[in-house]
């Protein structure tokens, strides 16, 4: 979860805040902040960005305004909608059609740029894979192997987490009951992709939208009852790396993680239906298991990627 990092974050990206506002934003803001931090690296891969400072076309938001208009100071919310996004009644609305586009179009290349950054942040090769592709027999300890027979066999690990990156991609609803996280989250009555998928269905901003570089498929999900509450199954490589598991970061630890799904999940406290049921594995094979997820780990990214730009 966010927490402390996620201001630390936004203030590195965007700069500190002026006020203690929540971390909402909104497209005019993003855009504006990239032509003031980032306007050659921006225009060296997308040409001339549009005149973002020019007041007449472009209202000037601050980090307040975009936030929030008004603060609720008993609970540190917004009692009013930030400005800068479609459907503000107020700064992004108020400008012309072509205008709202030139914006849209700046933050979605912002998210491409972003997102192919990201898909060379590669765990990389595991002593699993050198283990299961005959490279190196003996790359996995006796429990490890024992472990890898379970993903596949007692423990159905390998139902949802398939494929290469060791997941479906899919969506699926486990009947996690949510719990406090960091003294102050709590996603009750989170309905997942129950909304997430008909959302997206309707956003501009989808894959068959006039924003997208091609559709591939993913979007053409059907939106049945088994979306309520469901959410897309996690990528296990690298995983022993992660401070926190599941949607709402709530379990701490591998073994945590395996102990929820080898009880079956909750029983209650969730919205839809769970589509897991107890494992009954024994002590030793839960240990077998959190081993051969621990031999998923790889080198990571190459060291030059993960310096600050």
């Amino acid at each position: 979860m966010w927490d402390g990092r996620r201001d630390a974050l936004y203030n590195q990206v965007f700069g500190a805040l002026e006020s203690p506002v929540e971390m909402n934003t909104s497209r005019l803001y993003v855009a504006q902040q990239v032509l003031a931090r980032y306007r050659a690296e921006y225009e060296a891969l997308f040409g001339a960005l549009p005149p973002l400072t020019d007041s007449s076309r472009f209202p000037q938001l601050s980090a307040v305004e975009t936030g929030c208009s008004a603060l609720d100071e008993e609970r540190r919310g917004c009692r009013s909608a930030p400005q800068g996004l479609p459907g503000d009644a107020a700064a992004f609305d108020g400008m012309l059609a072509a205008d709202q586009e030139l914006v849209t179009r700046v933050v979605v290349n912002m998210g491409k740029a972003l997102a192919a950054y990201q898909r060379k942040l590669s765990c990389g090769t595991s002593r699993f894979d050198k283990w299961a592709i005959g490279t190196d027999p003996t790359a996995l300890n006796e429990s490890e192997q024992r472990g890898a027979a379970l993903f596949v066999g007692k423990g159905k690990c390998s139902s949802c987490h398939s494929g290469p990156l060791l997941s479906d991609e899919k969506f699926h609803n486990v009947g996690l009951k949510p719990a406090v996280v960091a003294t102050v989250f709590l996603a009750a009555d989170d309905p997942g992709a129950g909304a997430g998928l008909a959302a997206m269905a309707t956003d501009e901003l989808n894959v068959k939208g006039k924003f997208s570089d091609g559709d591939d498929g993913r979007a053409s999900v059907a939106l049945g009852p088994e979306t309520l509450g469901a959410f897309r199954t996690p990528r296990l490589r690298c995983i022993s790396k992660r401070p926190s598991f599941m949607h709402t970061g709530q379990l701490r630890t591998v073994e945590d993680t395996i102990a929820f799904f080898n009880r079956g999940g909750d029983d209650f406290g969730f919205l839809g239906t769970k589509e897991i049921r107890a494992l009954d594995l024994t002590a030793e094979e839960r240990a077998d298991l959190a081993a051969f997820l621990r031999a998923l780990e790889g080198p990571g990214p190459d060291p030059a990627l993960l310096v600050a730009p």
